[in-house]
């Protein structure tokens, strides 16, 4: 089963990362508008608890967002798409971390830039940057 999952992420790794990344995208929208939705509905004025499984979407997206930057990173033949996927990963990790653990106030909206980016490198990776093979070549683009 691992063999299969591993087989159809190295084959569809842009496909994947891009619709994770962009349902990352329409996750961070319209949280907000869940949160003032929920906090009108139960009449709360204070803090609001937020459900429990809401947390778990960032969690599974960063997983599954992972495992295609890596599949993704594997079979392309571009050394700056590599470290672009990579290096947008982990700034969406630490913007979802700092938001979780209120380490620095940034600025919610700077989410959407790395979450963009990831989106188009997935996009123009699948395009232009795709190994023919399995002895993926690396030049630079």
């Amino acid at each position: 089963m691992a063999q299969k999952i591993a087989l159809i992420y190295k084959q569809n790794a842009d496909h994947i990362g891009s619709i994770a990344t962009f349902l990352c995208l329409v996750h961070c929208i319209i949280a907000p508008y869940i949160f003032l939705s929920y906090t009108v509905s139960t009449a709360i004025e204070q803090h609001v608890e937020l459900p429990t499984w809401w947390g778990f979407i960032d969690s599974t997206l960063l997983s599954i967002s992972i495992a295609a930057v890596y599949w993704s990173s594997k079979n392309s033949t571009s050394n700056w798409i590599k470290a672009g996927l990579y290096s947008n990963w982990v700034f969406i990790t630490f913007l979802i971390v700092n938001e979780k653990f209120d380490l620095f106030h940034i600025a919610e909206w700077l989410i959407y830039i790395p979450t963009a980016c990831l989106i188009a490198l997935h996009q123009y990776n699948r395009k232009y940057c795709k190994c023919q093979d399995d002895s993926c070549c690396v030049d630079n683009h």
